[in-house]
């Protein structure tokens, strides 16, 4: 369709578009030089070269939104994309009031574990690779159970109740017995100790160095010495050696049991701080054999 077609058959008339052609004197095709019109009016001339302008720019117009447009200028539409499964967010995460929390979070103790979380809670078979008996192994392990829910139940009512997290929920934590000290009190100390290893639980307090003129210096005890006992008290952790060495009468004669390179050892010190930095380690228990 040419523009005078358009002209024609448009909003504008066709009255005005025969009127164009005349003076123009074309034929529809591409727009001639106006026709000369002796004696016309200049005023209607004026109109009509005002109307032709106009003309032009709506032409312009119908035939830009006609036209094909090129399809690298086009809008992309949105497109639906799948989303792969791998990339998805965490919806099968299991509930923090679902699983045991971390042994390791609940202890108020200080002492660190660094246990692992795969072997938490203890499978019977680690308990029986550590050298625990079948029968006293699964009683370990139902007692460890026991336990970790009486916690979870603590922790799932301080939620709901909103003092989760609070000094009330620290004290109440602190009164519950964590699973390695109900193993301890109803086990004893061996089961412990092999509890402590199958659990990946680091287990033996380790002489680091000794400070110049302490106690543990003038005793003979020796960097890499492994702290079995104080006192004839187990120590498993920093915290029984504290304990142990705060417990009695200061300056009191105490024997301390150690174990140097497959060893053991004795040293005799005055009850109080040995002066050491320590380490805590997991070595495996002797053989129950």
């Amino acid at each position: 369709m040419t523009w005078l077609d358009r002209l024609v058959t448009g909003a504008a008339g066709g009255a005005m578009g025969a009127l164009l052609a005349l003076l123009w004197g074309g034929d529809g095709g591409d727009r001639p030089a106006a026709v000369a019109m002796p004696g016309a009016d200049p005023a209607l001339i004026a109109r009509l070269d005002a109307l032709e302008v106009r003309l032009d720019a709506v032409l312009a117009r119908n035939a830009l939104a006609e036209s094909p447009r090129d399809a690298g200028t086009r809008p992309a539409a949105p497109v639906a994309v799948a989303r792969d499964p791998d990339d998805a967010g965490p919806q099968g995460e299991p509930s923090l009031a679902a699983v045991a929390p971390d042994e390791t979070d609940l202890e108020t103790n200080g002492e660190p574990q660094e246990t692992s979380r795969s072997a938490r809670p203890p499978a019977a078979e680690a308990l029986r690779e550590a050298g625990v008996a079948p029968d006293l192994a699964a009683r370990i392990e139902q007692r460890v159970a026991e336990v970790e829910m009486e916690r979870l139940y603590l922790r799932d009512r301080a939620t709901r109740e909103g003092w989760i997290g609070s000094e009330e929920f620290q004290a109440a934590l602190r009164e519950q017995e964590s699973p390695s000290e109900a193993v301890r009190r109803e086990f004893g100390d061996d089961l412990y100790d092999r509890y402590l290893y199958a659990t990946g639980s680091r287990n033996r307090v380790v002489i680091a160095n000794t400070l110049l003129d302490s106690p543990a210096a003038a005793a003979g005890i020796l960097p890499g010495d492994q702290v079995l006992s104080y006192a004839d008290q187990r120590v498993f952790n920093i915290r029984d050696l504290q304990a142990a060495t705060s417990a009695g009468r200061a300056g009191d004669s105490v024997v301390v049991e150690l174990l140097r390179d497959g060893v053991v050892v004795y040293a005799t010190v005055p009850r109080g701080p040995l002066g050491v930095r320590l380490d805590l380690e997991r070595h495996a228990p002797p053989s129950s054999g």
